[in-house]
């Protein structure tokens, strides 16, 4: 980060990177959170590390009537949210009640979710020209989208102008400011997440995704050398190499959206589902806690060559008897 931050390398990344290097070594263990990270440090610095994944600590669902409410409370703020035709608290763009029975509106928007500081390090042109692509191919099969991009920094808006240039017939982006505690519930609120992460090292993965996870929504991720150790593609998310890509599988997945015929979606919740069943506390006590344990032995636990051998990211880290 240090390299990157200061275009390149100088004397306080030296200093640094030889602190680390020397120090780093000396301790009794180690942790890192990829597999990638694991390997990296083994071969470049010569410590062994176990690889702890990040996972969420919290999971949040909803059900339709507190995705009801929440659409209700942020119209006020955020139109895109409310029915254009009708003011009342009975119906949003998504949602209605009828007889005090919540329930998805018939040929509802797909709601997309994507969070961002606005940083040079995220290239949201490449979201933005992938929504454009959407709404010239999209067919009478395809829904619209409301995607929702949340958080603040020093471009939003250079973005927001952007996105007030964009002429677009069935797609509405509105950049949204969040209270913390209603960014969880709009993650699970949606349908489908989307991330611009781009690891500069290649040795990290987004917690953005973790987020979006633990919301029980799947992912589209811009790949990058680690990334499947989170977004397995095509089982719990999909990885897009640049906005074409990004366009094309939103075009794919949402093709016959809330009908039977569409698995894709379903597919990939399913996916998600999974990483769910192994939360954060769960690698604590299975990867974390034995080595605190005297009789802990490193090797019960394999070697790197183990880990980068095991072919779901998913249980790699966690002890054999546990795969």
């Amino acid at each position: 980060v240090m390299r990157v931050s200061s275009s390149g390398i100088n004397a306080e990344y030296g200093i640094a990177k030889k602190f680390e290097h020397i120090f780093g070594r000396l301790a009794d263990d180690n942790f890192c959170v990829t597999n990638a990270m694991s390997r990296d440090l083994n071969d470049n610095w010569g410590i062994k590390a176990y690889s702890l994944h990040d996972r969420p600590s919290v999971l949040t669902s909803l059900s339709i009537r507190q995705k009801h409410n929440l659409f209700n409370k942020l119209k006020a703020e955020y139109p895109v949210f409310g029915d254009a035709d009708t003011d009342d608290d009975y119906t949003t763009a998504l949602t209605r009640i009828d007889l005090d029975h919540a329930r998805y509106r018939e040929k509802r928007p797909v709601l997309i979710i994507s969070s961002t500081s606005w940083t040079p390090d995220e290239d949201f042109s490449v979201l933005l020209s992938a929504l454009v692509k959407y709404d010239k191919e999209h067919t009478a099969h395809h829904p619209d989208i409301i995607c929702a991009i949340t958080g603040s920094g020093p471009q939003k808006s250079y973005y927001q102008q952007k996105i007030a240039e964009l002429e677009l017939s069935c797609v509405k982006i509105v950049t949204c400011w969040l209270e913390p505690e209603d960014y969880p519930k709009l993650l699970a609120a949606s349908d489908l997440g989307v991330s611009l992460h781009y690891s500069s090292s290649g040795l990290d993965l987004p917690m953005k995704v973790v987020d979006m996870f633990a919301a029980g929504i799947p992912v589209c991720a811009r790949n990058f050398k680690c990334l499947r150790e989170l977004v397995i593609h095509g089982k719990n998310g999909c990885a897009f190499e640049d906005s074409d890509h990004l366009g094309r599988q939103l075009l794919t997945m949402l093709n016959k959206f809330g009908s039977k015929e569409n698995k894709h979606l379903r597919i990939l919740k399913n996916g998600v589902e999974h990483f769910r069943k192994l939360p954060w506390h769960y690698h604590w006590k299975h990867v974390a806690l034995p080595v605190f344990d005297d009789k802990y032995v490193f090797k019960d636990y394999g070697t790197d060559e183990d880990n980068a051998s095991n072919s779901d990211p998913l249980t790699t880290g966690l002890p054999r008897n546990m795969i």
